[in-house]
């Protein structure tokens, strides 16, 4: 089984810094270790076509909803599976802290984003310390 690494830049940067945040050694790409980077979504297409290959891109997190509808600023696994999203991390502990997300909406989440044929990460046990 291979090990995979994450890189969540979680709300950090701006569009000038993509290209130099594609640009890292690829030593890390292995037969054994499979490499992810997850942007902020505003990033997401922009850094996409920098990245080679061999790099997996995922977002850091999908909406609850399955399906289309009026939900503004939210972004369903299928819009994620559409623009060429590979994974998505879900379970932040400070989503679970600040927006109550709770182990069933992350399970639901989850169960969307395996629909969508993403492969979800999902986060257990970390704490937010600040």
């Amino acid at each position: 089984m291979k090990k995979l690494i994450v890189g969540n830049w979680k709300m950090n940067g701006r569009a000038e810094q993509v290209a130099e945040w594609a640009n890292f050694d690829p030593i890390l790409v292995t037969e054994k270790v499979d490499l992810v980077i997850c942007p902020p979504a505003v990033y997401f297409t922009d850094l996409a076509i920098h990245l080679n290959d061999d790099v997996g891109i995922g977002a850091q997190d999908c909406s609850i909803r399955a399906d289309d509808g009026a939900y503004t600023g939210e972004i369903s696994a299928t819009m994620l599976g559409d623009i060429g999203c590979d994974y998505v991390i879900l379970g932040h502990s400070e989503r679970r802290q600040y927006n109550g997300e709770t182990d069933e909406i992350v399970k639901t989440k989850a169960t969307n984003a395996i629909n969508a044929h993403l492969t979800a990460i999902i986060c257990v046990g970390e704490t937010l310390n600040q």
